[in-house]
């Protein structure tokens, strides 16, 4: 006799169809797990796998006992398993696409339990580096605090989110390791294991705690996961959405900034100049020939720093900024570790130059109208005689109240509202030997509990963390860098937290290569950091990018979405900068030639959005006329036209004219010969179809020259377009001291798909990795060998060097 449990659907069409899970429960437990006709279960009964004491004080001891007895009321899915020191239950239910698992756990000893951890069953699950419990590449479990709400577990033919559903009692829902002569992935729901308390010679150790969760005797915890079923290519915000709703529920986003115009910089002085008359290496004014040491000197001095002041904010009200920071505002007379002095308090000793005429400086800001900012560090400067330079930074037993000092400081006396938090982490350089000795169990980055705390203090104040952890954005608008790759708030944490966003530093290059990127991560909210003392070319891509989200905030016009192709082509000649905007975006969605001529006028309306989107859709069309290759040169050439030389790049290469592209390559010798080759090779690799003999080789030299961006892309386009003439030239690119160009080899390699190459990327993972690359280099190693092998399960690195040998 089985009882079968099926609920009505997540989504109600989807369930008529099939894609209600259905559970089945046998006299000893689950005995299927059905979603579209697969059985997902790989067996297993609950069970408690480890209950421990003792884990804090550095004496583990097992709390668990031997197995007493255990029982299954099939018409509810509750198990019940009773052990000499715990009782465990677990109920399982199922609604529509989703199965929940709802745990408790009763300590029956007399002592408290610091640690429990639970297996609720085993799934079939691909073996894939992302299924397993942690490796390099970020595939941690759900904790709700470096990863949220929920994880994607690949199956075959399905995608299974994951969920966490604890949030105020800390929890940690993963994957287990598959156990010999077991089948399928165990699933497990822990407590935090949290073996040593935080030691830090100087910062009080109870501000560093991490999250426990600890079971007294006597006392009952509760867990709650559930597993999602959905497509292989589904995402947890669509599979899961409850799950990160409940996750945002219980952890609130307690930021309050809606204004997410852009913000500009002002970094006013050079590090360790050693200039005389100016130490602290200011560098408006007379720069190297400032001169603060005489009253003349500093009246001169003042009156510069206030024409600074005028000059810059003509360019933050033509940008529409929401205001400044000031980065350096005491100078940076020290080397560049210690160069950000990061205290206003200070400010009158280390530099009282600056100190004289910084309310002035302050108040051209604010009469303005603009909010302004300055630098911070949870560390304070201070002078010491054993220093090289006279003056170090130190760790403070306090950083919230360090902060927060600060903070009251600078708002009291120049009503500064926006803080860059530089360096906010533990950082062991400031140690004498015998405390980085002591120094242990501390975490990288400052809890987000101190972040918290600033935010309740200070709740009308934006901090910008340089260093984050998903639940920061709550509280907080962490910094992004192109250098880390980093292009705003990660999708993961948008799922929670909609309202997030990231404070974002630009530069051209990055804006013009990844335009559609910045474009959707400012439509969602994040604010872009730009220079606010001179007109830097990257601050007109800053505005276009706004006025961008203006225009898809606003949306098409009505009629021109699945419009009449006639109706198109008029308006592309007789309508407005917005509808233009969205014609020309609809003419490519046609793909039909016939709109070859509208496009082309386009390509002369004042509007650089209008142009950008008709260079995209001219790349859409099939057919290309041979006289339009000279206007896409003219605009790739053409400093002026900087955002747009990518995407007329990518319709060059879309019209096939092969003598056109390779123009590209032969660019004259000046400051914009990166910058052209690298337009050559986003049409190199537009080209539909196999590449040409010498667009081959031209490729191939840029993979092998000196610019690591030019030959990280020379590198996507040889695996993109499949050039099996290159696999010589990619492999040796693997041992490049440079390792995002041997990353780049790597993934390359691994989209041609050639057996040869599988040894040498194999050998990858004995190499040690310095930079932020080591949080990808695992998972693309994985992938380019089972792409190479047509594996389709992940294999261990002996594992993948044995097969490689064959």
């Amino acid at each position: 006799m089985v009882a079968i449990v099926q609920c009505a659907g997540f989504l109600p069409a989807e369930a008529a169809n099939g894609d209600a899970v259905r559970l089945t429960f046998v006299e000893n437990g689950v005995s299927s797990l059905d979603w579209q006709g697969v059985n997902f279960w790989a067996g297993g009964e609950p069970g408690i796998t480890a209950m421990q004491s003792g884990l804090i004080d550095g004496a583990p001891k097992s709390l668990l006992g031997k197995k007493l007895s255990s029982e299954v009321d099939k018409a509810t899915g509750r198990f019940v398993v009773d052990y000499e020191g715990a009782t465990l239950t677990s109920t399982y239910s199922a609604k529509g696409n989703r199965v929940d698992v709802r745990v408790e756990v009763k300590n029956k000893t007399d002592q408290a339990c610091d640690w429990v951890e639970v297996m609720v069953g085993r799934l079939h699950l691909l073996n894939r580096l992302e299924n397993q419990p942690a490796n390099p590449g970020g595939s941690l479990g759900v904790d709700n605090q470096r990863r949220l709400g929920a994880r994607i577990l690949l199956a075959r033919g399905a995608a299974i989110a994951l969920g966490n559903w604890n949030v105020k009692d800390p929890s940690v829902v993963n994957t287990g390791p598959t156990a010999a002569g077991l089948a399928g992935t165990p699933i497990l729901v822990a407590s935090p294991r949290v073996t040593a308390r935080p030691s830090h010679p100087i910062v009080e150790n109870r501000l560093l705690e991490p999250a426990r969760r600890v079971i007294e005797p006597g006392q009952t915890s509760n867990f709650h996961l559930s597993w999602s079923f959905g497509p292989p290519d589904a995402t947890t915000t669509e599979l899961a959405p409850e799950v990160l709703k409940h996750v945002a529920q219980e952890r609130p986003f307690k930021l309050n900034w809606p204004d997410r115009r852009p913000i500009g910089t002002l970094f006013i002085a050079q590090s360790h100049t050693g200039w005389a008359t100016n130490p602290r290496g200011y560098i408006f004014g007379a720069r190297e020939k400032n001169d603060v040491t005489t009253p003349e000197g500093r009246e001169a001095f003042g009156k510069a720093l206030l024409e600074y002041a005028d000059r810059s904010v003509k360019i933050l009200k033509d940008m529409d900024a929401q205001g400044v920071i000031v980065w350096d505002l005491e100078g940076q007379e020290k080397p560049h570790q210690i160069s950000y002095v990061a205290d206003p308090r200070v400010l009158a000793e280390v530099a009282p130059e600056m100190d004289q005429f910084a309310d002035a400086f302050f108040k051209k800001f604010t009469d303005a109208g603009m909010k302004v900012g300055l630098t911070l560090r949870p560390t304070r400067f201070v002078k010491k005689a054993t220093s090289k330079w006279g003056w170090t930074q130190e760790e403070v037993p306090d950083p919230v109240a360090e902060l927060a000092e600060r903070i009251a400081y600078a708002k009291k006396r120049w009503g500064c509202t926006i803080f860059y938090l530089d360096s906010n982490i533990f950082n062991a350089d400031w140690l004498t030997p015998e405390q980085k000795a002591a120094m242990k169990n501390v975490p990288f980055t400052l809890p987000v509990a101190m972040m918290e705390e600033l935010n309740r203090q200070f709740p009308d104040v934006l901090i910008i963390p340089e260093w984050s952890m998903p639940l920061d954005y709550t509280v907080t608008a962490p910094y992004a860098s192109p250098n880390l790759r980093q292009r705003g708030t990660p999708p993961d944490v948008r799922a929670v937290y909609p309202e997030a966003f990231a404070v974002v530093m630009q530069n051209r290059t990055a804006l013009e290569q990844n335009w559609e990127t910045y474009a959707k991560q400012v439509q969602q909210g994040d604010s872009l950091l730009f220079l606010a003392w001179y007109d830097d070319p990257g601050n007109e891509l800053v505005k276009l990018l706004y006025e961008e989200k203006a225009l898809r905030l606003e949306g098409p016009p009505k009629g021109i979405v699945g419009g009449d192709i006639k109706n198109l082509l008029a308006l592309a000649h007789t309508g407005s900068t917005r509808e233009k905007y969205f014609v020309a975006e609809a003419l490519g969605a046609t793909g039909d030639p016939a709109a070859l001529p509208a496009l082309t006028s386009l390509l002369d309306d004042p509007s650089p959005l209008v142009r950008k989107n008709a260079l995209l859709a001219l790349g859409q069309l099939e057919t290309q006329d041979a006289t339009l290759a000279p206007r896409l040169l003219a605009i790739i050439q053409n400093p002026k036209e900087g955002m747009l030389a990518p995407f007329a790049a990518r319709a060059l290469g879309a019209s096939g004219n092969i003598e056109a592209i390779h123009e590209l390559f032969r660019a004259p010798e000046n400051h914009r010969l990166e910058q052209t080759r690298q337009y050559g090779l986003f049409a190199v690799e537009s080209i539909r179809g196999e590449l040409d003999p010498e667009a081959i080789e031209l490729t191939v030299n840029l993979l092998n020259g000196e610019n690591r961006d030019t030959a990280e892309i020379a590198a996507r386009v040889l695996g993109v377009k499949k050039v099996k003439q290159a696999i010589p030239q990619l492999i040796a690119a693997l041992q490049s001291k440079d390792e995002f160009i041997s990353l780049a080899a790597v993934r390359a390699l691994g989209g041609i798909g050639d057996r040869q190459a599988m040894a040498p990327i194999a050998a990858l993972f004995d190499r040690g990795y310095a930079t932020v690359v080591v949080y990808s280099i695992r998972g693309a190693l994985d992938e380019a060998l089972r792409n190479i092998s047509g594996e389709s399960e992940s294999k261990s690195p002996d594992q993948w060097k044995a097969l490689s040998a064959k």
